[in-house]
């Protein structure tokens, strides 16, 4: 029997009744039952309910031998199924798949702002996707700064390779979501390595949403938004064995920190946009982060130019008495990883280096802690 969204039916082996609100992939359906939950269930063991409280059996249902009533309908429970005024249309979908596109490198979970603008191009609301994008199946629950604490906002599942619409948002009650926590369960059939549970808190600064430059189309979402990470991996640039030979640890001269220390030493700050709290900071070292034309780039320019951003923004936190910052360098090879522990031990003595949280960034980065009485 073939089930559609918004199908009401009842369970064939237990008291029970519900509404079909998904068709998920293996035959399943997922069913909503009365306390709001929903249960992936086999189509044979569900019946349909009619509106008039008749029940469509399947082909091949038996009538219980146990009963001595011949009317099979007297053999089921009949329950008042739930209502839903708002239930969406089929044909709109809440999940649908992302696109292909092959220039799109990392993996990972983000939130996509789709800006819906009136005729006088002014926004009236906002599109709020969940993209994810992973080879995992991914459970997710969503929570909202409210009054200093979290309340629950939603919980679903999307599929790998996908986006799932959340939420319209209208442009007066963006800054609701100024502040937010996921949880992520991850679950694939495929043969890949068990993807630890995340929860994950996201800050947004709403008022970048206000910006007509802060809009990017992208060719894998299929239309202009602001896309903006929840966590990420990276996937390993592909280079050349004979490239990756040739690349080796660069080296830079030993420094005096304590020149860094002085008063009259002039050292440009930070950029705001690093700087996540008081004396706090976090530096995305991806490439494209740096230089808007990197394709143009080699993998030895490439590496210099990471190298050279590092240096800058370390001798920054240090000049300026930051306390802690945090270097997300991806992956990949391990190139970069390599070249950040080596440049610390060698020309920043008394600077301490450890793997940032796990949870928050997986393997992909690497916290720099400068101890506050630094003397040399």
């Amino acid at each position: 029997m073939k089930f559609k969204p918004g199908d009401q039916v009842s369970f064939l082996s237990e008291k029970r009744d519900g509404i079909v609100r998904k068709i998920l992939k293996d035959g399943l359906v997922s069913v909503e039952i009365e306390d709001g939950f929903e249960i992936p269930v086999m189509p044979k063991e569900l019946i349909k309910i009619g509106t008039d409280g008749r029940v469509d059996l399947p082909d091949d249902y038996e009538v219980p031998t146990e009963h001595h009533s011949t009317n099979t309908s007297d053999n089921i429970q009949k329950h008042e199924p739930p209502k839903y005024e708002d239930m969406p249309d089929e044909e709109e979908a809440i999940t649908t798949a992302l696109l292909d596109d092959k220039s799109f490198k990392k993996n990972g979970i983000y939130l996509c702002f789709e800006p819906v603008k009136d005729p006088g191009k002014d926004i009236q609301f906002y599109r709020l996707y969940l993209v994810n994008k992973t080879d995992y199946d991914v459970l997710f629950t969503c929570f909202l700064m409210e009054n200093d604490t979290y309340k629950a906002f939603t919980y679903d599942a999307v599929a790998a390779s996908s986006k799932y619409l959340l939420e319209e948002i209208s442009a007066k009650d963006i800054a609701s979501w100024a502040q937010m926590l996921f949880q992520f369960l991850f679950y694939t059939e495929r043969k890949q390595p068990v993807k630890e549970p995340l929860s994950i808190e996201k800050r947004l600064k709403v008022s970048k949403l206000f910006k007509n430059e802060a809009f990017t189309f992208y060719p894998i979402i299929g239309f202009s938004c602001y896309l903006t990470p929840i966590f990420e991996d990276v996937v390993a640039e592909e280079w050349p064995e004979e490239a990756w030979a040739q690349e080796k640890i660069i080296e830079v001269p030993a420094r005096d920190i304590r020149l860094l220390l002085e008063p009259k030493i002039h050292v440009e700050k930070i950029d705001p946009k690093h700087v996540t709290s008081p004396y706090i900071a976090e530096v995305d070292l991806h490439i494209e982060q740096l230089y808007e034309r990197a394709a143009e780039l080699n993998n030895h320019d490439k590496l210099k130019l990471q190298i050279d951003y590092f240096t800058k923004t370390l001798d920054a936190a240090i000049a300026h008495k930051f306390k802690k910052i945090t270097y997300i360098h991806g992956v990949g090879q391990g190139i970069l990883k390599e070249n950040i522990a080596h440049i610390i031990n060698e020309s920043y003595k008394g600077i301490k280096i450890q793997d940032a949280p796990l949870r928050k960034y997986g393997m992909g980065a690497t916290e720099v802690i400068i101890p506050f009485n630094l003397v040399y």
